[in-house]
């Protein structure tokens, strides 16, 4: 089980958030509903933990800029087991609440608590589901403020672009440090993420699944590990869409050989990404990003046909 700690630094109040249920005992869904949040991060559920965040914080930030934060937390802490205990909640008046809890996380060295620094997060309750409102849009605290522009030279080149992106099966090297080569595509996928597992559901209608073979070598010269997932690929294609792994409507479930890696220099891992795209997109390309960059020329472009 994977989660990324980052999570506690940056949404420490996104540990409460909509009810499983819409009804009944409030406390008791407040409870249900942490619980909950939790395990989807130690199931590696980051789409599930995603929906947990009330419109507003949706609307604040994207389900990229999260996924984001899980890539960026990976190249710090690894894995780990996040635990909830002593939920107290402080007022429940009506459709608003105040709740605490402490949070601790094991398997990564000491345990980890960040219950002293954690304030208490309020909720509403939302076509009857309770949901946290303590996120800012572009807030330190957020943890997703995007940088202004600077006056550096923009980079050019093959890859560099979605007009330049680089031939099928050419490698290329991300300003991170990490090379990589896309091994093989599969333009319909459905047969064997079906065969991955029973309870994948088919494409959406008008949409097919493509899977991307790609291998990733780290080639810095820092002596320190780097994690790598899918959360560093998005696709997109001659509709001008981005696709992203994460996203309900562009995931494919449960793959076969999903990739997922943790680098030394000169280390490379191999694995699958995949996504639901449109019948008639065409001229895919599938994009790179750095690790937990916001500076778009940072990314890279690999064609796939």
């Amino acid at each position: 089980m994977r989660w990324y700690v980052i999570l506690l630094a940056i949404f420490a109040a996104v540990m409460i958030a909509c009810s499983s249920n819409g009804g009944g005992d409030d406390e008791a869904n407040i409870r249900e509903t942490l619980e909950g949040f939790a395990q989807a991060l130690n199931d590696s559920d980051f789409t599930k933990a995603y929906s947990y965040f009330s419109e507003e914080c949706q609307d604040n930030v994207s389900l990229s800029e999260f996924s984001a934060g899980l890539a960026f937390a990976a190249l710090f802490f690894g894995e780990g087991e996040l635990e909830v205990s002593n939920i107290r909640i402080i007022e429940l008046t009506g459709d608003r609440a105040i709740v605490d809890a402490e949070i601790t996380i094991t398997g990564v060295g000491d345990d980890f608590s960040v219950e002293e620094d954690q304030d208490p997060i309020e909720l509403v309750k939302e076509d009857g589901r309770w949901r946290t409102t303590d996120c800012e849009e572009g807030s330190t605290e957020s943890g997703f403020v995007v940088p202004d522009g600077d006056d550096a030279t923009p980079v050019t080149g093959p890859g560099t672009s979605r007009a330049e992106a680089l031939p099928l099966g050419d490698s290329i090297l991300t300003p991170s440090g990490l090379e990589v080569r896309v091994l093989a595509v599969d333009k319909d996928a459905w047969p064997v993420v079906e065969a991955e597992n029973s309870f994948n559901d088919p494409p959406k209608p008008g949409k097919r699944m493509v899977l991307i073979t790609v291998e990733v070598a780290n080639r810095s010269t820092q002596d320190e590990t780097v994690s790598v997932s899918v959360a560093e690929f998005s696709l997109t294609g001659s509709n001008n869409t981005v696709y992203d792994p994460y996203d309900e409507d562009s995931a494919c479930g449960i793959i076969p050989d999903e990739l997922r890696g943790e680098l030394f220099p000169d280390g490379a891992a191999s694995g699958n990404v995949c996504f639901q795209v449109p019948e008639d997109e065409t001229g895919l390309i599938l994009i790179v990003d750095t690790f937990f960059s916001f500076d778009q020329s940072d990314r890279r472009y690999l064609a796939l046909e």
